[in-house]
């Protein structure tokens, strides 16, 4: 949220899974290109990757033209592993999405 108006800025979440944890996040437009996402995912990492049992794979999914939301994938650790085909579109229209994975060998958590 905005810290002088607290107007909802956009949401992320870490939802841990049997074997792992999914990533998701979205940010309103008119809040891109500030950082705000960038210090969410950074946040989420450090401070709730450590409460998951084990030491969890994360993975976050993207549309492939989504250049913005993959830059914080990368620069938070994340690598891309693969493009997958998707039953219904993503808002941009694409039937596959780009797949990320941060785990314990791929770097940085955050």
């Amino acid at each position: 949220a905005d810290r002088s108006s607290n107007r909802l800025l956009g949401v992320a979440g870490l939802e841990p899974q049997q074997a792992f944890a999914e990533l998701g996040y979205w940010l309103s437009r008119a809040a891109q290109g500030h950082g705000y996402m960038r210090e969410a995912v950074a946040g989420l990492l450090r401070e709730d990757i450590p409460r998951l049992p084990g030491s969890p794979t994360v993975y976050a999914t993207t549309d492939p033209e989504n250049h913005r939301s993959q830059a914080i994938l990368l620069s938070s650790g994340f690598r891309r592993i693969s493009v997958e085909a998707r039953a219904q579109p993503t808002r941009r229209g694409a039937l596959s999405v780009a797949r990320f994975e941060l785990g314990s060998n791929t770097g940085s958590r955050g």
